[in-house]
Formats: C-alpha cells, sequence, structure tokens
C-alpha cells in the first residue's frame, strides 16, 4: 500500500510555519489533546498530562486498546507498517518511524513520480541537481589538487584522496611554465556566490544516464517502501501508550509480554540461547531510558547513527528544524564487578575510550551544529530481586517510578580558540 505524504508545505515564512504547526500539533498519537484539559488544570502542560497518562496505562497495560498495527520483523529487528494512515498518523503524531527507502518521512513514492514527471519534461529533479552539483564542486576539488600537485605543493596523494586518477603528467614533477595548465571542464570551475550567464540560449538537454522506465507504472512502485519503527519506539508505543499492536509473520497478535521479551532478547541474536537477557544492564534496556527520558520531557528523539551517535534531539520535530543536540548513552555500573559478568557484548560507548574517539564525535557534532550531550545511565546493583522485577513490563515501570535507573546529562561543546575573543 502506498505511502502517502501529508499535505506539502512550502517556503518558511508565517503561513507555512502555522501550516506546519497545524499539521503536527499533536506531539504523540494518542486520543488526547491540550485542549480536553479542563479549564481549572490550565496551568499544567501537555506533558504532565503525558505523565499522569503513561502512569495510567502502565497500570492498565492490558486493557488500553490499540490505535494501530505493526508486524514484527525479526530479521532486521523492528516493527513494520503497510497501513499508510497509521503510518502517517505515526509520523505527523510524534515523528516516530521512518521510510524504509527514504531519510525520515517516508518519501520515495512521491520522489519517483517526480523523476518520472521530470524525465517526460527533460528537466532535473531537485534531488538530481543536487546531486549534478555535488559532482561538480568534487571535480574541482580534484583539479584544484592536480594543478597543486604540479606546483609542488601537494603530494599526489592528495588526488587519489578525493577519488580521482593519477595522470603521467601528475608525477612527472612540478610545472614549469613551459606547458599549458591544466584545463578544468566546463561547468566544474565556478565560484560559489559569482552568476554566470550563456551567451547562447540552448534548450536543456537532459542525460540521466538512466535505465529505459517508460514501461514502469505508478503501481508497481506502490508497494515498494514500508514503514519502520525501533523497538524503542515500538515498545514505547505498545507499553508505554498503549497505541500499538504488534503482529507476527502469521498475523497473530504478539501480547506485550512477548514482545517486551522480544526486544530484550535483541542483544543476544547472535548468543547462546541459554544466556538469560533479563539484566539491567540488557543494552536495549538502555537505549529505551534514554529515549523514554528524552520523550518525557517533549523533546522528538530520532536515531542519531548518521552522526555517530545514539540519539539526536529536536525541539519540535524535523520539519521545524535541525537536532539542536546530539546524545551519546554513557552505561555506568553502579558496581563495577557486574560489568565483568554481563553475557552481551560490551557496550559500544562502554569501558574506556581514547581522546581520539572523544575528540572525533565532538567535533563531528560541532561541524553541524549540534551539542554532545553525555547521558549516563546508572545501571543499579545487578541482584536477584532486580532482575525478577523486570521479568514484565509492569515490573519495568515500577523499577522506572523507583528511580533505580537514574540519567545524568554532561553537555558537550568543542572549544574553537579562533571563535573565541581574546
Amino acid at each position: 500500500m502506498e505511502l502517502t505524504r501529508p499535505p506539502e508545505i512550502r517556503g518558511a515564512g508565517k503561513k507555512a510555519t502555522q501550516a506546519k504547526r497545524k499539521v503536527f500539533a499533536n506531539p504523540l498519537p494518542v486520543g488526547a489533546t491540550p485542549m480536553q484539559i479542563s479549564a481549572q488544570d490550565a496551568s499544567r502542560t501537555w506533558w504532565d498530562w503525558f505523565n499522569e497518562s503513561t502512569k495510567w496505562m502502565s497500570e492498565n497495560l492490558f486493557t488500553t486498546a490499540p490505535l494501530y498495527h505493526g508486524w514484527y520483523d525479526p530479521l532486521t529487528n523492528s516493527v513494520w507498517m503497510y497501513d499508510k494512515g497509521d503510518a502517517m498518523k505515526l509520523w505527523t503524531h510524534g515523528f516516530f518511524g521512518k521510510g524504509s527507502l527514504s531519510r525520515s518521512e517516508p518519501t520515495w513514492s512521491a520522489r519517483k513520480e517526480a523523476e518520472r514527471e521530470a524525465r517526460e519534461r527533460g528537466v532535473l529533479t531537485a534531488e538530481q541537481m543536487t546531486q549534478k552539483r555535488r559532482e561538480e564542486r568534487r571535480l574541482l576539488k580534484i583539479e584544484r589538487a592536480r594543478a597543486a600537485v604540479r606546483a609542488g605543493i601537494q603530494l599526489p596523494d592528495g588526488i587519489t584522496a578525493l577519488g580521482g586518477e593519477l595522470r603521467e603528467d601528475d608525477v612527472q614533477g612540478p610545472w614549469q611554465g613551459d606547458e599549458d595548465m591544466p584545463i578544468v571542464e566546463a561547468g566544474v570551475s565556478r565560484v560559489k556566490g559569482l552568476k554566470y550567464f550563456s551567451g547562447d540560449v540552448q534548450k536543456a538537454h537532459v542525460d540521466l544516464d538512466i535505465e529505459d522506465e517508460e514501461d514502469v507504472d505508478a503501481s508497481d512502485l506502490s508497494n515498494v517502501e514500508h514503514f519502520q519503527l525501533t523497538l524503542v519506539e515500538a515498545f514505547f508505543l505498545a507499553g508505554m501508550l498503549g497505541c500499538l499492536q504488534v503482529h507476527d509473520n502469521k498475523n497473530s497478535v504478539i501480547p506485550l509480554v512477548t514482545l517486551y521479551q522480544l526486544c530484550m532478547d535483541s542483544p543476544l541474536h547472535m548468543s547462546s540461547p541459554s544466556v538469560t537477557s533479563i539484566r539491567p544492564d540488557n543494552p536495549f534496556l538502555l537505549s529505551y531510558i534514554v529515549y523514554h527520558h528524552f520523550r518525557s520531557l517533549g523533546w522528538v528523539v530520532k536515531n542519531g547513527t548518521k552522526f555517530c551517535v545514539d540519539y539526536l534531539l529536536y525541539k519540535r520535530g524535523p520539519v521545524f528544524s535541525h537536532a539542536e543536540f546530539a546524545v551519546l548513552v554513557i552505561p555506568e555500573y553502579e558496581y563495577g564487578p557486574d560489568a565483568e559478568e554481563t553475557p552481551f557484548v560490551q557496550h559500544h560507548n562502554g569501558g574506556e575510550k581514547s581522546w581520539i574517539w572523544f575528540s572525533m564525535v565532538n567535533r563531528v557534532n560541532t561541524q553541524v551544529q549540534k551539542t554532545l550531550v553525555l547521558a549516563h545511565v546508572k545501571i543499579p546493583r545487578i541482584t536477584t530481586q532486580v532482575t525478577n522485577e523486570l521479568t514484565t513490563p509492569e515490573g519495568l515501570v515500577k523499577v522506572l517510578r523507583r528511580g533505580a535507573f537514574r540519567v545524568k546529562e554532561i553537555s558537550i561543546r568543542r572549544w574553537v580558540p579562533a571563535r573565541m575573543k581574546p
């Protein structure tokens, strides 16, 4: 089933912003809205209601009627959704999930349709124009590196590092001025910030270098992309909000207790099945605690793998602004010897880290105007009581309410001397 997008809103003006706020007004895919809060409770915020609602739902995990349906995929450890209505409601009500063939919002079908229309008109789509500009910039960098090599101020490795190929004259020595300077291909030597005009006006010829797709019909593309949720998102929606019902590949409903066990077992997919996954240092549990923590504070939480972190925090959502914070989940054992007895592979952010690793992550996020946040999760001492409580979703809620797990946030900013006033 084709995933249709919400109404497209162009521009960044006041009207466009108001339209976005109307479409993405609800921060959660639940039946209540801020307007349902009574007048005497006007001082309470939406997230006050959310915390109380979560408390009630956690006490009635099996009585809350599900609103949306998804299917668990064991190969990808994710939950897939095929109903376009359910998928877009989850996206517009909290920005949950992503399109399997898109960066976030499921736009693959719309992009393919735009490509076909552009091909019929003989023009380029926005994505193709962006790709062309990037290729032009790459070729320009290669030619600059080639000129630097011939001038003797750079090694030939600079050309190959950019994806270019070495020529014979690149390794024969510096340019002496008795031969012609290297010719930069047309369209590559343009300087950013300047406008160029052609004296001849010609009809644009587009060579997309794409196989013939004349026989491809739009209906053939409709079932290619699906909407998917991470296990953390799925458990948050199913266990804490009670608005998602997950099915298996036989279309049978997966009970919440079974879904919880599947989530806890996900880090053990390469380990022995005899090893128990119900432990306070379970990687899924640590990721979920941080996710739940920031969601309850009103942030939109999305995956941050692109920027070498675990999560990205958006103030309102991806359609409004870029993420302001990048979060790393750092496990911190209350009792040190517990780390040596864990059956899980060492957490990717656990153990001792070098300053090189830290500087790398910090610099990557500084370059994209994000503040790095270290979310230290205090893991309680592993005892029989704590382990027994974590065997069910209800027990997890009790442990969280009791404050057995604590999240400590440390924000990091990279100090750049050149940007600091003396």
